[in-house]
């Protein structure tokens, strides 16, 4: 009977552990979103809400630490907000170049882990999931 109970309770805990995470937030309130994460940002002067999907790394050509780099480089991910995808780049943008959608201004202040050089032998798989973006948004 215990050994019944013990492996249900590692299956719930390997469950939940599992889970897709779910952060709440609010326009102007910075966030940090785990690849593959979900958020949900409220609006609450209009009492809506954008859903938020962090789909994918676009691009990261960012310069590994450690590495004499001729450019800087950039991060671009790729966002789901109410069913449409949007491309949010990294870095200090013009406002005019960076995404809306609506009434709303989407921000990418940093992409982590930052690259190294010995990330170079690591699986393209394994380092999409170790990504985590720190997003804004903000009225345009």
């Amino acid at each position: 009977m215990k050994s019944v109970l013990l492996i249900g309770c590692c299956i719930s805990l390997f469950l939940v552990s599992c889970a897709t995470e779910l952060v709440h937030s609010g326009i102007g309130a910075p966030f940090s979103l785990r690849y593959g994460g979900k958020s949900i940002v409220q609006d609450a002067q209009n009492g809506t809400s954008l859903n938020l999907l962090f789909e994918s790394v676009e691009e990261d050509s960012r310069c590994p630490e450690g590495a004499n780099c001729f450019w800087a480089g950039r991060a671009v991910i790729r966002l789901d907000v109410n069913g449409t995808p949007i491309q949010v780049t990294e870095g200090m943008l013009p406002d005019s170049v960076q995404p809306v959608f609506g009434n709303y201004r989407f921000t990418l202040q940093s992409l982590e882990p930052y690259p190294k050089v010995s990330d170079v032998q690591s699986s393209e798989r394994k380092k999409q999931k170790a990504y985590r973006a720190r997003l804004l948004v903000n009225y345009r």
